[in-house]
C-alpha cells in the first residue's frame, strides 16, 4: 500500500510540474505577446509624436515666412498697394499708431509710479516721540461671543 501511495504522490507531483510548466509556457507566451504589442504601440506613438512635432515646426516656419512677407510688403509697398491690400496696410498703420499711443500712456504711468514714493517719516517714529506716548490712554472692552 505504501508503494501505491508513493507512486500516486510521485505521479501527482509530476503531473502538477508538467501542468505548471504548460501553464507557465502558455503564460510566458501571452506575456511576451503582450509585451511585443506594447512595444509596437510605443514605437507607433513615438513616431506619431515625432512626426506631429516636425509637422508643427514646419507650419510654424511657414507662418513666420508669411509674416515676414507681409512685413516686407507693408514696408516697401504700403503707399502704392492696390485697393484690397491698401485697406489692409491702413489697418496695420492704424494698429501701429494705437499701439504707440498705448505705450506712451504706459510710459506716463511708469513715470508717475516712480515719482510716487511714500515719505519715510510715515513709517518711522523718533525715539523722543515714543517717550511722549505716556499720555495716551487705551481702553480694552471685551464683547461677549456671539451665540450660535
Amino acid at each position: 500500500m505504501k508503494d501505491y501511495r508513493d507512486i500516486l504522490s510521485t505521479l501527482k507531483d509530476k503531473v502538477t510540474d508538467v501542468a505548471g510548466k504548460a501553464v507557465s509556457d502558455e503564460m510566458r507566451d501571452k506575456v511576451a505577446g503582450a509585451a511585443q504589442a506594447v512595444g509596437e504601440r510605443a514605437k507607433y506613438a513615438s513616431r506619431m509624436t515625432r512626426m506631429t512635432v516636425d509637422c508643427n515646426a514646419e507650419l510654424e516656419r511657414v507662418k513666420r515666412t508669411y509674416t515676414e512677407i507681409g512685413r516686407l510688403y507693408y514696408e516697401n509697398y504700403r503707399d502704392t498697394a492696390d485697393a484690397f491690400l491698401a485697406e489692409l496696410c491702413q489697418q496695420v498703420t492704424d494698429a501701429n499708431a494705437h499701439v504707440a499711443e498705448m505705450e506712451a500712456q504706459m510710459d506716463e504711468l511708469r513715470a508717475a509710479a516712480r515719482e510716487y514714493r511714500p515719505a519715510p517719516e510715515l513709517y518711522t517714529i523718533d525715539a523722543e516721540e515714543a517717550d511722549d506716548a505716556q499720555g495716551i490712554e487705551v481702553e480694552v472692552i471685551e464683547e461677549p461671543a456671539p451665540e450660535k
